[in-house]
C-alpha cells in the first residue's frame, strides 16, 4: 500500500503533523508540501491524506484547490482530511467549512491535530491577532493561559495523530 500526504503550512504545524503522521503509518508513505509542489500523480497511490492548517477560518488556498481539482481520483482512494488549528471548540465547523461536502461524505477518516504557534516566523500583525485570540481563549480554556508569546508553543494533539492513523492503516 501506498500513501500520499497532501499537506499546506503557513507556519509549520500542518507539516510538523504530516512527518508525525508518516512514522505512524503503515507501507510507502510520501509528504508533498502543496504549496512547493504543485504537480501529483494521484494514480500510483492507494491512500490519499489532505489535511492544512486553519488560518483565520480557512485552510490554506492550495489544499481547496488539490481537493476540487483532483476529486475525480480521489474519489475511487481510501481518503483521510485533517486540521490544525488552536481552537477546537468548533472544530466539526472547521472541517465541514474547508473540505468539499462530496469529499468529506467519502472520507474514511477525519482528524482534528491541534495546533502550534511559532511566534518567531509571525509578522507582527499575525503576532497582534494570536495575542487577541489567545487572550479571548483564555476565558474559557485554560490551556491558552500559560501561553509564552517568545516562544514555540506545541499544542500538537499527538493521541489524536495515533487514532487517525489507526483509522487510515485498517483500510
Amino acid at each position: 500500500m501506498r500513501t500520499l500526504i497532501i499537506y499546506g503550512s503557513n507556519h509549520g504545524c500542518a507539516k510538523k503533523c504530516a512527518e508525525l503522521l508518516e512514522g505512524k503509518l503503515k507501507g510507502e508513505v510520501d509528504i508533498v508540501d502543496i504549496r512547493k509542489d504543485v504537480t501529483l500523480d494521484l494514480n500510483i497511490y492507494d491512500k490519499i491524506i489532505i489535511g492544512g492548517s486553519i488560518y483565520m477560518g480557512k485552510i490554506q488556498k492550495e489544499i481547496t484547490e488539490v481537493c476540487e481539482n483532483y476529486y475525480g481520483n480521489l474519489k475511487d482512494k481510501k481518503v483521510g482530511l485533517y486540521v490544525c488549528c488552536m481552537n477546537e471548540e468548533n472544530i466539526e465547523a472547521q472541517i465541514k467549512d474547508n473540505f468539499p461536502e462530496e469529499l468529506l461524505f467519502g472520507a474514511v477518516t477525519q482528524g482534528y491535530f491541534g495546533g502550534a504557534f511559532n511566534f518567531k516566523d509571525m509578522n507582527f500583525i499575525e503576532r497582534f491577532i494570536i495575542r487577541k485570540v489567545a487572550k479571548s481563549l483564555s476565558k474559557t480554556n485554560e490551556k491558552f493561559k500559560k501561553i509564552d508569546m517568545k516562544k514555540f508553543v506545541d499544542m500538537i494533539e499527538r493521541g489524536n495523530i495515533e487514532k487517525f492513523a489507526k483509522a487510515m492503516n485498517s483500510f
